[in-house]
């Protein structure tokens, strides 16, 4: 088959995974160069995907610290990507995914412990068990092997952590300027549920919140300078969890949950299956608010629209 050709359906397929809310035009040449290198050498193509970062540590808003539906769903949805990759090109795909969430511990409210983290990523590696082309990262993985968490986390810091300074000059950029700002607002709706943050003045609780989204980006930009640095060699396309807009040429978000263009992931809601069949992310909360049914497949949580 004509190698132009098994690129334009390459790319068409990842396309339509795309995490695209605004309807917006992207375009292909970085992606495609990219495919165009596999296809020649006749090789898989290979995925590094940053996700399935772990379950925020606010019961209002999930189930616990382990993998549920919405994890579930989301692998469904990635699997879906390989298979239909697999099926008109002879090498296929592989997936890397990368996980954020020890980098967090002791460093984030709103990450839980150690043990929480790798109850999560037990967990989740119990699902892709049998998966031979999806391999999970952890720092665990990325960092020198057989160290304990608090000596990798120090390793981290000093290898690829930005200081504030660069970090106040990264937010320049929208996309990452867009990302401070949600990480704001997750920590002050986090921080309600604490009486001693809620007798803060307003200007005390505005700095407190301002701090630890600056602490979440220097973790954001060093996990991704580490990603790079450890992949490096390699030829790979980047694949995201969150909202890439066009400018962000190499680099596809990928919709956790199929034909629903949303902002959500699993680390902050739980999965709901609506009465039509369909799947969305909702925060426990809600659910509960709206009576929904808590429910259980394969030993994974979820709610269900009655």
């Amino acid at each position: 088959m004509n190698e132009e050709l098994v690129i334009d359906q390459l790319y068409g397929i990842i396309d339509s995974f795309r995490k695209n809310p605004f309807s917006e035009r992207f375009g292909s040449s970085e992606i495609c160069a990219r495919l165009r290198y596999f296809v020649e050498s006749d090789t898989p193509i290979l995925f590094i995907f940053p996700g399935f970062h772990g379950k925020i540590n606010n019961p209002d808003f999930v189930l616990g610290e382990c993998a549920d539906m919405g994890d579930y769903v989301g692998l469904t949805t990635l699997r879906s990507l390989i298979d239909q990759i697999g099926a008109v090109y002879a090498p296929g795909a592989r997936l890397n995914i990368v996980h954020e969430c020890h980098f967090y511990v002791g460093r984030s409210p709103l990450i839980g412990t150690e043990d929480q983290a790798n109850q999560y990523l037990a967990s989740f590696r119990s699902l892709i068990a049998l998966d031979r082309n999806i391999t999970s990262y952890s720092i665990y993985d990325l960092l020198p092997i057989g160290r304990p968490l608090p000596e990798l986390l120090e390793v981290f810091q000093s290898r690829c952590v930005p200081s504030i300074e660069e970090v106040v000059g990264l937010l320049q950029e929208p996309n990452h300027l867009n990302l401070y700002k949600a990480y704001k607002k997750i920590n002050s709706i986090y921080l309600e549920r604490d009486a001693a943050f809620r007798g803060l003045s307003k200007k005390e609780r505005q700095q407190r919140t301002k701090a630890l989204a600056l602490g979440q980006m220097q973790i954001y930009f060093g996990f991704g300078k580490l990603i790079r640095d450890f992949f490096g060699k390699m030829v790979y396309i980047r694949l995201s969890s969150l909202y890439k807009p066009p400018q962000c040429a190499d680099c596809v978000a990928i919709n956790y949950l199929p034909n629903t263009h949303h902002m959500s992931t699993p680390t902050f809601h739980c999965a709901v299956r609506y009465k039509d069949g369909s799947w969305d992310f909702i925060r426990k909360h809600v659910a509960e608010q709206r009576h929904y049914v808590l429910s259980e497949e394969r030993g994974l949580k979820y709610f269900r629209e009655e």
